[in-house]
């Protein structure tokens, strides 16, 4: 242990302190990091595109989306906005995606694509590869669904009570516009393992709160050995959760871009629902995983294809499944990148 000499004045004596070692190393390494997590200057850049091509989409077991594969004209736009202030990040970023298809059997148009996520985060640096984190998510079809068939078929609605009612009409109403409506509040810690171009990996961990609006809504859960269309209602739920979500992203050459988002949230509280019934919390383990990959063609054309996996048992009993391919024209400089500026 370091000492440290001290002279007594008054009675012109030299005495000899030991100094404590370890605190003043961890002081030091302490105020070091966080002089470099807080170096970053302060920054505020914003984007935004819009995009439009041909789609094809399916569908399995997606509440508010249209069951089955559909080939449409698609169009979107999504923007994002991040400002730094010394430690403190705020970001937010919006993605909206479409698509109408025409059915010359009933004669009307009907969506094939319908995507609306809205998402918003802060973050206090730590240390440079550490981060308290708040983070929220909602996401919502902007229109309603229905089901439509060349000719009158019987629906089958089983209500939430229990009860069952026989409808024959050629179609049926399932949603109304932004229900269900879905939404995610988080705070935690973001630990930034990786930061290259090529491959950024992030991994939050964090406590919150999980809701789905959808009181009255309807969802196909068809039985393929039946004439008529199963159709259940849904209802809403409300949960507090644990929380774990990957991120991966990056960039190949300028070329492709890639990103893979896994999030597991267990329901350690809830309300309850009829499909949630007498389940244990493993077993109402909600589960999403997002995949999306953009390969520039040209410089003004991109094509983009995004895989859902979504495990909701409040919502429904299947195993969700969404594949999306657009051949996407964007009339902004960059494909996929949209106007930047500061």
């Amino acid at each position: 242990m370091p000492r440290r000499a001290r002279m007594d004045r008054g009675a012109k004596t030299l005495y000899v302190e030991a100094v404590p070692t370890a605190p003043l190393l961890a002081a030091s390494l302490l105020t070091l990091l966080g002089a470099r997590a807080a170096r970053a200057e302060d920054s505020t850049t914003q984007r935004i595109d819009a995009f439009g091509g041909l789609t094809i989409a399916d569908s399995r077991s997606l509440p508010g989306q249209t069951e089955g594969t559909t080939a449409a004209l698609g169009y979107g736009v999504d923007g994002a906005v991040r400002a730094v202030r010394g430690r403190s990040a705020f970001g937010g970023e919006f993605h909206i995606a479409e698509g109408l298809t025409f059915s010359p059997l009933s004669g009307t148009f009907f969506k094939s694509l319908d995507d609306a996520r809205l998402r918003t985060s802060y973050a206090y640096r730590i240390l440079p590869w550490l981060d308290f984190s708040a983070w929220a998510d909602a996401s919502a079809p902007l229109f309603g669904s229905f089901v439509h068939e060349p000719q009158v078929v019987s629906f089958v609605v089983t209500r939430a009570d229990g009860l069952r009612e026989v409808e024959s009409a050629p179609s049926l109403e399932l949603t109304q516009p932004f229900l269900p409506l879905r939404a995610t509040e988080t705070v935690g810690l973001a630990l930034h393992a990786l930061a290259k171009p090529y491959l950024a990996i992030d991994l939050r961990a964090g406590v919150g709160a999980d809701h789905a609006l959808a009181d009255g809504q309807l969802f196909v859960r068809d039985d393929p050995r039946s004439r008529a269309i199963e159709v259940r209602e849904l209802e809403s739920y409300h949960a507090l959760v644990p929380a774990l979500e990957l991120a991966l992203a990056g960039e190949l050459e300028d070329r492709l871009a890639y990103g893979l988002a896994v999030e597991a949230r267990l329901p350690v509280v809830h309300t309850t629902n009829a499909l949630a019934g007498e389940r244990t919390i493993p077993e109402l383990a909600l589960v999403r995983a997002r995949l999306d990959l953009t390969i520039q063609i040209l410089p003004w054309l991109t094509t983009d294809y995004e895989l859902i996996v979504e495990r909701n048992p409040f919502l429904s009993d299947d195993v969700g499944i969404g594949n999306r391919l657009i051949l996407a024209a964007h009339p902004f400089a960059r494909a996929g990148k949209g106007i930047l500026w500061e």
